[in-house]
């Protein structure tokens, strides 16, 4: 379940933090400058833990400040020892990566999970370290402590996620392949796919170039489409918030992939199938799929189901054809068509399309975009 993972609570989270983070400056600003003690007092008072601890004699920035200072020569220590007794800590690592399949997948050999942890519990002693000095700044100069706390989170995100975000040339983000230039050529309303176990054209990347694609990268794919894409083939990709290729020959001769309006496949591979055609060979292969439904058209024939279920069962059947009957769910008197007719959309916008139609006979119109709650019809304005 897609609405109940880990990340889908990154942005809510990452938000509280930050306005945690604003109030406990804000309290730093506003927080007295701490109490001294004289030498004299201090003996006065005695050495007892408690009496030392007790409110006024320990500021929140210079409790903060011992506090992260403490992890941080732990951090450093616990590297010094690692590296003092090698042997041992890399029979750790290859312990801990014999069983984690994932880790096995990362790093080929202990030492290098070794290097690549050891590298990060410095940085994090450092960053530790730091922060200590910031907090004690904190303590005696509220505002300019502050500043350096800014300073000192700033560099660690730096640190950790500079890389994340590349910088491309724009030669490079400007670039068209001349199989996606092939493409381009038709001006027609169209989708495209892959169709291989390689990553041929990662899901999202076609919104470079313009082409609307069957695929997807998003974190919250509609349960609808998953189900219907299920009717192809097994959707690959989910675990990773994608639906991110066609691999079953079989969903190239589906009619579901011509109501999906797929005129165009890049694969790396030979497609010896019938109704379709090469178009273009080069770094990759593009198929015309032959058979290709427009975006909208007119059916003369429709059956009404009771539920969503019922209407996947029905387009599951070998002798389901998009092109002459549609399906729709709950009662209806659309029943009732016969004839036929054409249509043609003569705007396409994210939030409007206008087709106009002709039919002989009561016809349906249908529409290959996924329904969602808000869209609504409308006949000659009405």
């Amino acid at each position: 379940d897609q609405l109940h993972t880990p990340f889908r609570w990154v942005y809510p989270a990452s938000f509280c933090l930050a306005v945690l983070a604003a109030l406990g400056a804000e309290t730093l600003l506003r927080s007295p400058a701490p109490h001294a003690l004289t030498p004299g007092a201090a003996l006065d008072y005695g050495l007892s833990p408690r009496r030392w601890l007790a409110p006024g004699r320990w500021s929140a920035p210079l409790f903060l400040a011992l506090l992260c200072a403490g992890s941080a020569a732990s951090a450093l220590v616990a590297l010094g020892v690692s590296r003092l007794a090698l042997g041992p800590s890399l029979a750790a690592a290859s312990w801990l990566r014999e069983r984690s399949t994932s880790l096995r997948l990362a790093f080929p050999t202990a030492e290098m999970l070794y290097s690549y942890e050891a590298a990060r519990l410095a940085a994090l002693g450092l960053m530790l370290g730091l922060t200590a000095a910031a907090f004690a700044l904190t303590a005696r100069r509220p505002r300019l402590g502050v500043s350096a706390l800014a300073f000192v989170t700033a560099l660690d995100l730096l640190i950790a996620f500079g890389g994340f975000n590349t910088a491309s040339p724009e030669r490079l983000v400007e670039f068209v392949p001349p199989a996606i230039a092939a493409i381009r050529q038709d001006p027609t309303l169209f989708r495209i796919s892959s169709f291989n176990f390689e990553d041929t054209l990662r899901p999202n990347t076609n919104m470079l170039f313009g082409l609307a694609d069957i695929r997807g990268y998003d974190t919250v794919i509609l349960k609808p489409y998953v189900a219907y894409w299920s009717l192809l083939e097994e959707p690959s990709g989910l675990l990773y918030s994608m639906i991110n290729k066609l691999t079953d020959p079989r969903s190239l001769q589906s009619p579901l992939l011509d109501l999906l309006g797929v005129k165009y496949v890049l694969t790396t591979q030979h497609l010896g199938l019938p109704g379709w055609t090469e178009v273009y060979r080069g770094e990759v292969n593009v198929y015309r799929n032959e058979r290709a439904l427009p975006r909208a058209f007119v059916v003369g024939q429709v059956v009404t189901v009771p539920d969503a279920e019922a209407a996947r069962q029905r387009i599951a059947q070998p002798d389901f054809d998009p092109r002459s009957v549609a399906i729709v769910e709950g009662p209806s008197e659309l029943e009732r068509t016969s004839g036929s007719g054409s249509a043609t959309i003569a705007r396409y916008e994210p939030n409007r399309v206008e087709i106009v139609t002709r039919s002989e006979g009561n016809t349906l119109l249908v529409l290959s975009d996924t329904f969602f709650p808000g869209w609504r019809a409308f006949l000659d304005g009405q």
